[in-house]
Parts: structure tokens; sequence; C-alpha cells
């Protein structure tokens, strides 16, 4: 079983669900979902049945929903070359079609577990690796979660997640499922990260389970200031589950909505996010950056219009500079 592709051109790619592959990509695309970059090879997978759709990245659980399905839909109608959906919803798709080749497919006429996508997925790993004399090696899984800044909005889609996955970083796979209008805990709203916290724990329990070093930055706060006290209980789960967190300061919002409390109770839990040093293994802090961390500008309008393109949004300045802050220290976590 063998695989080449440059590592130079970039495009996203996704298996038939029901369909286990062997293809290898290198993506360096303008979408921000899940990136294989520069990996020599990679195993997908993607399952469905009625009321749920699941997307596996080398045996890592990277995209799920509950979409209710009477026929297979756009989202599952995908074999190499056509579109791999790219955000949380499983909503977004562009055609971006597989530099390389599959050399492996199997069709299964039954839902797959987590583990028997494990267990498959080393089988097939197993056998590239007698074909062609080397592993499948790629150490660290980046789980992006949060809320439109992490996720993109508007023009700007160029985020700090797909800029370093744009480098083409040969360690590290991901996905980036933060979603617009989370928040951290408001009781029942679908988007929230309390809400999604069970799938998130999937993903993290699958890539620990396939060796991978699991990382989870969380930006939240755009859309309601958590409490300290509740973050370090997310936080917690996460670390429970065998994930390193990073733990992302709240950068400005000046929305008539929040005007002009925000920046005090944003001060006031970046202050204690950067004391709570034992419930993270790393921080990532924006807020601190002169640029797109500090409060300016008036009610409705961006906090220095330079890096941002509304009164929360970051523009691609701005995600250069988030970009900055992040990639250090996503390098100082990795193994």
């Amino acid at each position: 079983i063998t695989a080449r592709t440059s590592p130079t051109k970039g495009r996203r790619c996704c298996v038939q669900p029901g369909i286990v592959g062997l293809p290898v990509a290198s993506v360096n695309n303008s979408n921000n979902g899940t990136y294989i970059a520069n990996k020599g090879a990679a195993v997908l997978c993607s399952t469905w049945k009625n009321g749920a759709r699941s997307f596996y990245l080398n045996g890592c659980l990277i995209k799920t929903d509950t979409t209710a399905m009477s026929t297979i839909d756009a989202a599952v109608l995908g074999f190499m070359g056509d579109p791999m959906p790219d955000d949380a919803n499983l909503s977004n798709y562009q055609s971006y079609p597989l530099q390389g080749k599959c050399s492996n497919a199997r069709v299964y006429d039954k839902w797959l577990t987590d583990a028997e996508v494990l267990s498959i997925t080393q089988d097939l790993m197993a056998r590239h690796a007698l074909a062609v004399g080397s592993s499948v090696t790629v150490n660290n899984l980046w789980i992006a979660e949060g809320d439109s800044i992490t996720q993109g909005y508007g023009a700007y889609l160029n985020t700090y997640y797909k800029r370093f996955f744009d480098t083409l970083p040969s360690n590290w796979i991901g996905t980036n499922v933060a979603t617009a209008g989370a928040r951290l805990m408001t009781g029942g709203a679908s988007v929230d990260l309390e809400e999604r916290l069970p799938d998130t724990l999937r993903m993290i329990s699958s890539g620990v389970s396939m060796g991978y070093n699991v990382v989870v930055s969380v930006l939240i706060g755009a859309n309601l200031i958590p409490s300290i006290s509740d973050l370090q209980w997310y936080w917690g789960q996460l670390r429970s589950a065998g994930a390193k967190v990073i733990a992302c300061t709240v950068t400005p919002n000046n929305s008539a909505t929040y005007w002009p409390n925000f920046a005090t109770d944003r001060a006031a839990l970046n202050t204690q996010i950067r004391a709570s040093t034992t419930s993270w293994d790393a921080l990532c802090d924006f807020a601190a950056d002169p640029y797109i961390g500090a409060d300016g500008g008036t009610s409705g309008n961006p906090p220095n219009a330079t890096y941002y393109q509304d009164y929360v949004h970051l523009n691609d300045a701005g995600y250069a500079i988030a970009y900055s802050i992040m990639q250090p220290v996503l390098a100082s976590l990795a193994v």
C-alpha cells in the first residue's frame, strides 16, 4: 500500500461514509476546517446512519453531528476528491480535490463504532508500513474550540488555526470545531461548549487511543463572559480525558449589547485565567497583545480598526498577530 503527494500543494479530501481509505494529501487552502498537511499518508473514515454522521482522520474523531437522514445527503456523498466539510456543523463545502493516490478502500454495511474505526485504522497503517517500510507518524492533534473568533467570520476566514496549518507542519493534524455564537455554559444552546462537550471528549479519547498528544485550545467569552470556576471545570474535563489544555485570554468586544461592562468583566476574567496556572497546560495570552488585546474604540465600533473588521471579529491583520501568539504555544506542547 503506497501513496505519495507533493507537500507544497494543498487540498482537502474525504472518504465516502462507510469507507475507510488510505489516501495521502497535503492541505494548504482557504478553508478553516480539518487539515491533512505534509503527512505522507493518512487514513480517513466516514460513517453514517439516520441521526448520526462521524468523520475520522487517522482514527481520531474530527467531526460529528446528529442529522436526521432518510437518504444519504450531500455531507456523505463524497469520495476522494470531493469536498470535506470545513466546520463543526458539517455545513460548508468547497471542492479541493485530493493531490495524491488512494491505495486502499473498504466498505462496511454497518455503523462503525469508535473502537472499530480505531482497529481498522491501525490495521491499514500497519499494512502501509509493511508495504513501504516506514510507518505513518504524526504525533500531535490540535482541537481548536471556541466561537466565531476561532471559526472565522465574514470575509475573514484566514484564522490563526488556518495560518498554522498553511505552514504544513509535518507533526500535526487538527480540527477546528469552534462554532459561531458559542458560549461556555448557558443551559441548552446546542452551539455552547458545555452542550458539545460529550463530542469533544470523544475526539480526545479517540486521539489518545491512537497515541496522539492531544491539545485543545479554548478561546471563549466573546458572547458571554464565563466565570473562572466554570472555565476551570471545563478545562478539567478536557484534561481528565487526556488532553493538554491551552487557556486563551479573551479579546475585546465593543458590541452595544455589552458596552461598557464587557471591558471590566473581561479584564477581571483574564487576570483570573492567568493566575489559574494549575488548571491549564499552557497560556495563549491574546489579551496581552497591545494591538488585538487592548480596549479601544466606542460602542458598536472596532476596538482597533487596523486589526478588527467590526466590534469583535478580527480581520487578516488581526489573525496574523493571533497566529504569531498561538504558534509558539503549540510548539511548547508538541512532542
